[in-house]
């Protein structure tokens, strides 16, 4: 009698240990989805249940993907890279001077970008300066130049001429002398 408790015994610690360690996940895994959502490039596409969580490594718009945490059970919690929703125009297209809906664009012979924004019902185009230009709208001026290099600005989008600066390494020469900026020389007011 004492054999037969004893294997009845180890029989539910055996069963027991192996429920613990083998939680099933109420999430499916897809590394390489058709579907990308708001995602340029993706990582995966989270599935749990009906809900759809993409995990982004860039978004469409050019935006940081923003790290989100969503608790699917008392044991289950996914972190993910998500990106902010796009939309598609429903009362009209984007003007033809501004057809993409998802990034910047640089104008041919212009010294701006474009972007097509607005609202759904009416799209409209939204402008920045280029990079290496300062101001508003298509109102975009040259960083001005000193020992005969022009300044630049950190990226696109720049507003005010303290933004324009000589990277640090460039080469001067004006009537003063020749040399090179050891620090990113910001102009200043």
């Amino acid at each position: 009698m004492r054999k037969y408790l004893v294997c009845i015994f180890i029989t539910t610690l055996t069963a027991s240990a192996y429920a613990i360690t083998t939680t099933p996940t109420s999430c499916f895994y897809n590394p390489s989805p058709s579907d990308t959502g708001n995602c340029a490039i993706i990582n995966r596409l989270i599935t749990c249940g009906s809900a759809k969580y993409y995990d982004c490594k860039t978004c469409k718009d050019g935006s940081t993907p923003t790290e989100k945490s969503v608790k699917i059970s008392s044991y289950e919690t996914i972190t993910y890279n998500d990106c902010p929703l796009s939309f598609e125009p429903i009362g009209g297209e984007c003007p033809s001077e501004c057809p993409d809906r998802l990034a910047w664009s640089d104008v041919s012979g212009t010294n701006y970008q474009t972007i097509c924004g607005g609202t759904l019902l009416n799209p409209s185009c939204a402008y920045r300066c280029k990079q290496g230009y300062y101001g508003t709208d298509k109102s975009c001026t040259r960083c001005p130049s000193s020992g005969g290099v022009y300044g630049t600005t950190a990226g696109a989008g720049a507003t005010a001429i303290t933004e324009c600066y000589i990277p640090a390494g460039t080469a001067f020469s004006d009537t003063s002398g020749s040399g090179t900026y050891t620090g990113d020389c910001y102009y200043k007011n």
